[in-house]
């Protein structure tokens, strides 16, 4: 999914994507917009999911994001910013970049953007992914709280991944975000299979 290309020497560049993806980004903070306008910066369609004057003002003047890796504009025309999730439709990927105390708020959020074929991606601070895991089994898969509910398999998505942002991003007013700092994402999933083999797999990103 992801194409910004970061090299030591000479910064970061831009390379559209061949196959956009649809992103929704549920948590659309300093993190959230930051990482979604990169997304929507190499070709993928964004839909940011928002809240109260940083909503209106997106939806009236667009989504500007300061950079020291180059400056994003999403005019209010090209920008896909929504009230409620349920809104959003069905999407190839969530990135989810809410703090960690509305942990409980996110099975029913994200519920409405799921689909066997979507991946999660969690950028919260704390690595809270497993717990994750058993709220969204239990409120959207609907199984009963229990010793062995760890080896019940995922099945409302593709996959979910877990990871920390390594970067200093900042909401200056509704609709502004500065990014003054990093980038980078490194994140790890696990994805259990029907033999019950666990696959685990590592993504370092950096944007």
């Amino acid at each position: 999914m992801f194409s910004g290309n970061y090299d030591d020497n000479e910064g970061y560049s831009v390379k559209k994507v061949d196959r956009p993806q649809t992103v929704a980004i549920v948590g659309s903070g300093a993190v959230g917009c930051y990482y979604g306008a990169r997304l929507y910066e190499v070709g993928h369609k964004v839909r940011f999911y928002m809240r109260g004057q940083h909503l209106e003002a997106s939806k009236a003047a667009g989504l500007n994001v300061t950079s020291i890796d180059g400056d994003i504009d999403i005019s209010p025309e090209d920008l896909e910013v929504f009230g409620s999730t349920e809104s959003m439709g069905k999407v190839d990927w969530i990135l989810v970049a809410l703090k960690s105390f509305s942990l409980e708020a996110i099975p029913s959020l994200i519920k409405p953007l799921l689909s066997p074929k979507c991946r999660v991606l969690v950028v919260m601070n704390g690595l809270i992914e497993d717990d994750l895991i058993q709220m969204i089994k239990e409120m959207i898969q609907g199984e009963p709280k229990s010793d062995q509910n760890d080896t019940v398999p995922l099945d409302c998505c593709k996959a979910l991944y877990g990871g920390m942002a390594f970067l200093c991003s900042n909401r200056i007013a509704p609709g502004r975000i500065e990014h003054s700092y990093a980038g980078k994402y490194s994140s790890s999933y696990q994805k259990r299979l029907k033999s019950s083999t666990i696959v685990s797999t590592t993504l370092s990103l950096r944007f």
